[in-house]
């Protein structure tokens, strides 16, 4: 079992909820201070309404966006392909499918992170060093991205929900043994989309599921490769009967399927003289 599936659900919402909050909380005051320092020494300066001197303390925004997302996103990862081992027929969902569309949104978000930072860098640029005419390649440079951001931005968001799709799909699947159909799982789905409150309840029914039930694999490998079924009574006797009669049999008797070790005729061209 992964580790994230065997925390308690108070320690589990310790880790995915209060931990990334306690961090914001701090960034966000980190960066407020900053601020107010800069506005206090700058105060009778043009350059306060600009974007000149932004605070040092976003650049570590990437940072703190992966120190969030990664043990959530690990969780829903170890979550959905647990659960996947536990469903009556595996092939009715795709693994691989919910592996890529769990990889694309973590990877988008951090590429998004630093992308932000990198626009904020632009604009304190354009405003320390303007340019006489035409459009700063600063502005364009943000255009041509929010015009690739926008689509990926709303695939990502597609590719979280089919996400908690499939985890609250393959939940409950494996606890009927039968595949789920929507409205069996639509309760599900919000708890875990709104995990703060849904760790609660899901991560127990998770555990459950995992100690009482055995991987489907198992039971598929038994299917194919039944064991050797236990002898009946009617066999018992038989070889009972057959392992007597081997025993009753004279030592100095030979059994007629009996072959000495070589051919007595291996030479018999020795004999062609004499006889």
């Amino acid at each position: 079992m992964p580790l994230l599936l065997k925390l308690k659900h108070w320690q589990l919402f310790l880790v995915l909820v209060v931990l990334p909050i306690f961090g914001m909380v701090l960034f966000q005051l980190a960066m407020f201070a900053e601020m107010l320092e800069f506005t206090a020494k700058n105060a009778s300066s043009a350059m306060n309404h600009s974007f000149d001197g932004f605070p040092a303390t976003f650049k570590w925004f990437p940072l703190l966006f992966i120190s969030v997302s990664v043990p959530l996103f690990s969780w829903l990862w170890s979550f959905g392909i647990t659960m996947h081992k536990y469903i009556p027929h595996p092939r009715m969902m795709r693994l691989g499918r919910f592996k890529a569309f769990i990889i694309i949104p973590f990877a988008y978000f951090i590429l998004l992170s630093l992308w932000m930072v990198y626009l904020f860098q632009s604009l304190e640029n354009m405003t320390s060093t303007p340019e006489p005419l035409g459009i700063p390649k600063e502005i364009a440079t943000i255009i041509l991205s929010m015009i690739i951001i926008i689509p990926l931005h709303f695939f990502s968001l597609f590719c979280i929900i089919y996400t908690l799709r499939f985890c609250a799909k393959a939940l409950v699947s494996a606890e009927l043994g039968r595949e789920a159909h929507f409205g069996d799982y639509i309760g599900e789905f919000f708890l875990i989309w709104i995990n703060f409150v849904g760790l609660w309840f899901i991560q127990p029914r998770i555990q459950a599921v995992i100690q009482n039930k055995r991987p489907t694999n198992l039971v598929i490998d038994e299917l194919t490769n039944p064991p050797d079924p236990a002898p009946d009574q009617h066999t018992l006797s038989a070889r009972k009967t057959t392992n007597s009669s081997i025993q009753e049999q004279p030592k100095d008797e030979k059994p007629l399927n009996f072959k000495p070790d070589g051919d007595p005729f291996e030479h018999d061209n020795d004999f062609d003289g004499i006889l």
